[in-house]
């Protein structure tokens, strides 16, 4: 039995084969099978060959048959995974919430490799002589970073419908919006579970993402309004640096698995609560 990751639809193995994989499939039993017979032929006339008299005499000639295998090529896919329920290892595109094997939970660590991959960008700066290129690296690295955070609330939303029913769909790119939320159902606020300066600052830093994504990366009011500190910048563009990408990047790998566990440990309270109940 086998588990869709993005889905949960379960299903027989074969009911997740590809048409190219079963023509692959079907094209190697062919071969063996038309192959094995001709060679059964070829066998059954060479001993007639050798049974020849002068009255009637039979000559084999040409060499075994081959028949081609069908081929196809796997889609590249984006993220590798093992699995911590099973230890499967497997590959899927973009996120995922599922083995396919155990149907374990896996969203913590796709979150992790997504934000290992934008290390991995960063890395590559320090060789890069073109800043448009290099401000190009830096602005993707931010927005993957939010974009993998935003999937991993999501993940965590549909795992723990009890908690955080309140609020916008995209809560997780909103950093208001999930502050009053948590608030609401836990009591406190993410400042307080993670830490002032670094709320402060994933603000600032999701604030950056927001004006480069729709305003050129220029701060305007709106992003004033939001983080006052950035008064400062008014009609610029943000001068987005590395020392701070990779600041924002380590945050949110800590910002991370803190709210889904204080998050998971609520919803385990409430079903505690509505089985006593």
């Amino acid at each position: 039995m086998c588990y869709c990751p993005y889905c949960q639809h379960q299903g027989n193995i074969s009911d997740f084969t590809t048409s190219a994989q079963k023509e692959w499939a079907k094209s190697l039993v062919v071969k063996e099978i038309v192959e094995s017979q001709v060679e059964k032929i070829t066998q059954s006339l060479r001993q007639l060959e050798k049974a020849s008299s002068k009255y009637m005499q039979i000559r084999v000639t040409g060499g075994t048959i081959s028949l081609p295998i069908s081929s196809y090529n796997e889609l590249e896919v984006e993220t590798r995974i093992t699995c911590e329920g099973c230890g499967l290892e497997f590959a899927v595109f973009g996120v995922f919430t599922r083995c396919p094997d155990c149907a374990a939970l896996n969203f913590l660590t796709v979150f992790s490799k997504s934000l290992e991959l934008c290390r991995k960008r960063l890395a590559i700066v320090t060789t890069v002589r073109d800043d448009e290129i290099v401000s190009a690296i830096l602005q993707d690295s931010i927005s993957s970073a939010v974009s993998s955070f935003d999937a991993l609330g999501k993940a965590v939303r549909r795992v723990a419908p009890g908690v955080l029913t309140r609020g916008k769909r995209n809560l997780f790119q909103d950093l208001d919006a999930l502050s009053i939320a948590l608030k609401d159902t836990l009591g406190r606020g993410p400042d307080d579970i993670l830490g002032e300066s670094e709320w402060r600052f994933m603000r600032k830093m999701f604030q950056v993402r927001h004006v480069y994504q729709h305003n050129l990366g220029v701060i305007d009011d709106d992003a004033i309004r939001k983080i006052p500190e950035l008064a400062s910048l008014r009609g610029r563009i943000y001068p987005l640096t590395v020392d701070e990408t990779t600041a924002f990047i380590e945050i949110m790998s800590r910002a991370g698995p803190i709210l889904l566990k204080c998050i998971a440990d609520a919803e385990r309270n409430r079903s505690e609560s509505e089985r006593k109940g």
